[in-house]
């Protein structure tokens, strides 16, 4: 008896599959396209970037060549304004006749372009209020800056301002006062300032740094790592490790010369010395050699928290009465391993107990102490009054605003 064939979904199933089979190995499997190639833009998956012969590429900002729209950002990450592509540069798109050549061009806001003026049609209509100047706000929704300038917003903070800026590629573009960052001049060593919370309430503009330089306040300053990136007349400083900023150095104090602040002017120090306290507890601060180890520094000084401070060839024993001034004799510089703490205001201290280097040195009932004015730890009591303390470290007192209570000298 003959075997009928199988017309059901299993045999369909079944020649569906060999024609694919058939199919891809005549046509091959196509190569998986690698990260940055792509036949359409939907292909580029990074933020930005559009498909151009093949590749993957970023969106051109102000500036950068084009040949079409396409090829730009729908806004400049720098001004926020909308940009097309004009003689093959994108460039932003025209709102008033005031963003073009007034003598030669209009603005046609159909396209955003400024086009050529029609020499029969008469002036141009002046009507619309002037553009923003330099250095001006252009926060309102109306305002245009004037040609050449964009407008800058800063990128965080609570107050922040947006002020019309001229473009920049280099320092040198820029008057004296500016400085060329994130592509604009812009002032260099404004106030900007911290809340509470740490974060800025008065930023700096685009590309510039805060450094706090007080509690809640700071200055604005240019990132560098050499002189060159900065202005002329401005040198490119090293204010802690690994952080530089362009900077006048303005006068310098040499070794053991008063610095801070003097006379309403800051003194700096020369290179290789930092200007610290005499002592925690002294309202002076004078030059000092920086250090990182013990032979860096020569008798009668010693390194101690990066510094070569006084205290260590003495006589005075711990508890002792010690001076911190030129010309102290051996009997009023501390011994080795105290550390000198002076009174307020006076040349006149006490011995400590030193232990930045090891905290075990303190016995109980001491504990080592950071005393961030002198860049060094002590060992001191602490105390809830002065009852729990005794001569001479007989007051009961904090190292710093509103921090715990420790037996101090009176």
């Amino acid at each position: 008896m003959q075997r009928r064939r199988s017309t059901g979904l299993g045999w369909l199933i079944g020649n569906v599959c060999l024609c694919l089979w058939v199919l891809s190995y005549a046509v091959g499997c196509p190569e998986e396209k690698k990260k940055d190639e792509c036949l359409i833009s939907s292909d580029c998956k990074v933020d930005d970037t559009f498909c151009k012969a093949g590749k993957c590429v970023p969106l051109g900002d102000v500036g950068a060549a084009c040949t079409g729209d396409t090829d730009c950002l729908l806004r400049s990450k720098q001004s926020n304004r909308a940009l097309n592509c004009q003689a093959g540069k994108c460039t932003e798109k025209c709102e008033t006749n005031f963003d073009c050549n007034a003598a030669t061009q209009i603005c046609d806001r159909s396209i955003g372009k400024c086009i050529a003026k029609d020499p029969d049609a008469g002036e141009i209509n002046t009507e619309q209020a002037p553009g923003v100047k330099e250095g001006e706000d252009c926060a309102a929704p109306t305002a245009r800056c004037e040609q050449g300038l964009s407008c800058i917003q800063q990128a965080e903070g609570k107050n922040r301002k947006k002020i019309c800026w001229k473009p920049c590629a280099k320092n040198s573009e820029c008057a004296a006062g500016k400085v060329c960052a994130a592509g604009h001049c812009v002032p260099s060593g404004e106030t900007c300032s911290f809340n509470s919370g740490g974060t800025l309430d008065d930023p700096c503009w685009p590309g510039l740094d805060c450094r706090r330089e007080a509690v809640v306040e700071g200055t604005c300053y240019l990132p560098c790592s050499q002189d060159t990136d900065c202005p002329t007349g401005v040198s490119c400083t090293e204010v802690e490790p690994n952080k530089k900023y362009c900077k006048a150095k303005g006068k310098l104090a040499g070794p053991d010369e008063a610095c801070g602040k003097i006379n309403n002017e800051n003194v700096g120090c020369v290179d290789g010395y930092g200007c610290i306290p005499k002592s925690a507890g002294s309202s002076d601060s004078v030059c000092t050699k920086k250090c990182t180890q013990a032979t860096d520094c020569q008798d009668p000084r010693f390194c101690s928290g990066g510094f070569c401070v006084l205290g260590n060839v003495g006589e005075a024993k711990e508890g002792a009465s010690c001076k911190n001034a030129a010309g102290a004799t051996k009997q009023e510089i501390c011994a080795a391993g105290l550390y000198c703490l002076l009174f307020q205001g006076k040349d006149l201290g006490l011995c400590y107990k030193e232990c930045r280097a090891d905290p075990a040195v303190c016995t109980a009932p001491t504990q080592c102490v950071t005393l961030a004015s002198a860049n060094t730890n002590v060992c001191l009591k602490t105390c809830k009054q002065a009852s729990d303390c005794t001569a001479p470290t007989s007051a009961c007192a904090s190292v710093a605003q509103g921090g715990p209570t420790y037996c101090l000298h009176p």
